[in-house]
């Protein structure tokens, strides 16, 4: 977070301009205010020349680019000169030997108790915020010693602020005014000036330039406030995985170029970050975050364990990017699969939550025959979707922090796509990595388009392929003349009946009347002649021998003796069993005949299907 002030430590303060806010005039009954007293009798600051100088060397070793802060810094501040010292020390460093002429104050009285005021500092903190961490206290005091104060700042900034409470022993900061009561007091001072004492030599004009710069000075450069130099509690994997997960969804197929290219300016890719897509991700967020991607991981690939993915995150706190690779490798996930375009956890995009890649390494589910317009549809769908998008997600102009530092050399994605040809070009302050183009989204767009393309040819391949088999198998089947009824038909071989004398039994056509065993007795000739015909066509082709087993014997039954007087009968009252009606156009048979008939068809069939199959023949 750089400074607001530009200008040098080394340079003479620069004469109040006439577009810097004129102080109020004093009224006319004080007119001894108005003349001009030494710095060190009455100084802005309310401390004296020497000491804000001391304050001004301090700061031009730890951290030079506060050093114009320094009168804000001490104007706002409540406590003593030694106080203010000692924050400076306990934060930063021992004191210079040339900085001062006595010696810096000791940093605390009693290095026992010290260390146990901020056990107890990092207790409260996390009873309030993560109760689970309670017990690697022990682990994080020894991680931050020599810093607790930087570490505990960073605590405050990822969980929250400090909780109130009585602590074992007063600490000498916590004397230090609040950011919120040196808003109000400013504000104030804003709305009912006072008449100061104070010189233009005194006070540099960009102070007086805008309500707003004193204001955020208040808020981000006195003593409590965050810290630029803090140092990071977890990996810059972790935080940037969580990051651009919870903020910047899109933006995750390029975290390992972000980590590649920034690996030693991570603080400086967070502060662009944090301007473009706001603040870092709580907590809870960044822990939501990562129970989605394990709960997806889970659905994909071992469902019985979704219901333990957020006791696992808890367990693993700190490396749930390393558990999540982990486990990923453990269930031969696919590393690349393309974590989508999600804001918020929904259903139907969890199980797509836990990997990122190239989008267009993802094969889409393949869509059968009828649905060949579907992939289009989900095509315009994406583009309508992805415009709007790509329209309002342009940065907006940088702080002076990156106009000379670009935090990277070349785009990672093309800015040349015809669709961003008439967009405002980014500013030169943005990084490049960061511009936010349609190059991108155009780029998914044609690789999901080739990716369809390619599956509407494999699949019309394979219905060629299939087609082609089909036609192989019917030509085969045609040769052996089984689904030709014209050239062969399965008949069974005809079963004598019991032997009718059925000569009295009236036609009434104009043909001459042929018995009905007569008619049977045909029928028979006709049916060997076509079973001999078929056993002949099968062993002249050679190509399989014993196709068709040969018709079995038909099952005869002895004749019934029937007198003629029985006979007569039967002619003349029907059979309740055997019913006769007289057709010209077919003949008639009884339902025992054609029942047995069926079912040594069917015992054909089956027959010849399993002479088939044991030849490599597929119906």
């Amino acid at each position: 977070m750089g400074s607001v002030f530009s200008k040098k430590s080394e340079e003479p303060p620069k004469a109040q301009t006439g577009k810097a806010k004129r102080a109020s005039l004093p009224s006319p009954a004080a007119p001894a205010a108005t003349a001009k007293v030494p710095a060190d009798d009455a100084h802005a600051t309310g401390f004296s020349a020497a000491f804000e100088e001391r304050i001004r060397r301090f700061y031009a070793h730890y951290s030079p680019d506060k050093v114009d802060t320094v009168p804000v810094i001490l104007r706002h501040w409540t406590g003593t000169e030694e106080e203010l010292i000692q924050t400076l020390v306990r934060r930063y460093g021992p004191e210079l030997n040339d900085a001062a002429k006595t010696p810096a104050p000791p940093l605390t009285e009693n290095a026992t108790d010290d260390a146990k005021v901020w056990e107890s500092r990092f207790a409260r903190q996390l009873l309030a915020y993560r109760p689970e961490r309670l017990s690697r206290l022990r682990r994080v005091l020894e991680r931050a010693k020599g810093k607790e104060e930087a570490t505990l700042m960073s605590f405050i900034k990822q969980m929250g602020p400090e909780p109130q409470g009585p602590l074992p022993d007063p600490l000498h900061d916590t004397t230090r005014i609040s950011t919120n009561e040196a808003s109000r007091k400013t504000v104030q001072e804003e709305v009912d000036p006072q008449p100061a004492v104070v010189t233009k030599a005194e006070q540099p004009a960009e102070v007086m330039e805008t309500p707003s710069t004193i204001k955020d000075m208040t808020a981000e450069k006195v003593d409590s406030v965050e810290e630029k130099n803090v140092v990071p509690v977890h990996s810059l994997k972790r935080r940037m995985s969580s990051f651009l997960g919870v903020r910047v969804p899109e933006k995750l197929p390029a975290l390992e170029e972000y980590l590649r290219r920034y690996a030693e300016e991570g603080e400086k890719l967070f502060d662009s970050l944090r301007e473009n897509y706001g603040a870092d991700p709580t907590e809870e967020e960044t822990k939501e975050y990562f129970v989605r991607r394990l709960e997806g991981l889970y659905t994909c690939y071992k469902p019985e364990s979704v219901a333990s993915a957020a006791s696992e995150v808890a367990a693993h706190y700190g490396t749930e990017e390393e558990y999540l690779e982990t486990r990923s490798k453990e269930l031969n996930a696919d590393p690349k699969m393309m974590f989508t375009m999600t804001i918020g956890p929904t259903e139907e995009t969890r199980a797509q939550l836990f990997e990122y890649g190239d989008k267009g390494t993802q094969e889409p589910a393949q869509c059968d025959k009828n649905n060949d317009e579907e992939p289009k549809t989900n095509v315009h769908r994406v583009e309508a979707e992805a415009l709007p998008d790509v329209e309002n997600c342009l940065p907006e102009k940088q702080s002076n922090d990156f106009q000379d530092v670009p935090l990277c050399d070349e785009p990672i994605l093309s800015t040349t796509d015809p669709l961003v040809a008439d967009d405002e070009p980014p500013t030169e302050n943005t990084p490049k990595l960061l511009q936010k183009t349609k190059s991108d989204t155009e780029e998914d767009f044609k690789q999901m388009t080739e990716t369809l393309s390619h599956t509407v040819e494999e699949q019309q391949r394979q219905l060629t392929a299939l087609q082609a088999e089909i036609d192989r198998l019917g030509s085969f089947m045609e040769d052996f003349q089984i689904f030709s009824p014209k050239k062969f038909s399965f008949s069974p071989a005809p079963v004598k009946k019991q032997q009718l004398d059925c000569t009295s039994m009236p036609s009434p056509s104009s043909s001459p009347q042929i018995s009905y065993k007569l008619r049977r007795t045909t029928e028979a000739s006709v049916a060997n002649t076509k079973s001999s015909s078929f056993d002949c066509h099968a062993c002249r082709h050679g190509s399989v021998e014993d196709l068709l087993p040969p018709p079995p014997p038909p099952r005869c039954r002895p004749p019934r003796n029937a007198s003629s007087a029985t006979r007569q009968l039967a002619v003349k009252v029907p059979s309740l069993f055997v019913l006769r009606t007289p057709s010209p156009s077919r003949e008639v048979r009884t339902l025992a005949e054609m029942r047995l008939e069926y079912e040594r068809e069917r015992e054909n069939i089956c027959s010849a299907e399993k002479r088939l199959l044991a030849c490599g023949v597929v119906l």
